[in-house]
């Protein structure tokens, strides 16, 4: 071990560190759930783009925050995406009048 050395910033943290989940982290499960994806039909990252109005590298990036987290899992491959592990708790889900889009799914607006 080096004495002496500058001490040097801490290593980057995990999302499984973080006890709580961004919004939109909060959107994708919802809508997971809402297209009821799974392993024989998982989402990819390029809908999930398309339906937050995001980039898919920052789609890619939020679904990777929630496979570290275990609330998602990953099928690879040219038909893979992404689709839920069991089932979320609600304290990890949107109330149901803040899902994006669900009033214009339900013809409110």
């Amino acid at each position: 071990m080096r004495t002496g050395a500058k001490p040097g910033k801490k290593g980057r943290r995990k999302a499984s560190d973080d006890p709580t989940l961004t919004p939109l982290q909060r959107y994708i499960l919802a809508y997971l759930e809402d297209v009821n994806a799974s392993y024989a039909q998982p989402v990819r990252s390029v809908e999930l783009a398309r339906q937050f109005n995001i980039t898919d590298s920052y789609a890619r990036g939020q679904a990777r925050a929630l496979v570290l987290k275990g609330l998602v899992a990953v099928r690879g491959g040219p038909k893979g995406g992404y689709y839920l592990v069991g089932n979320p708790t609600p304290q990890h889900l949107p109330r149901e009048d803040e899902r994006p889009g669900r009033a214009n799914a339900l013809g409110l607006l």
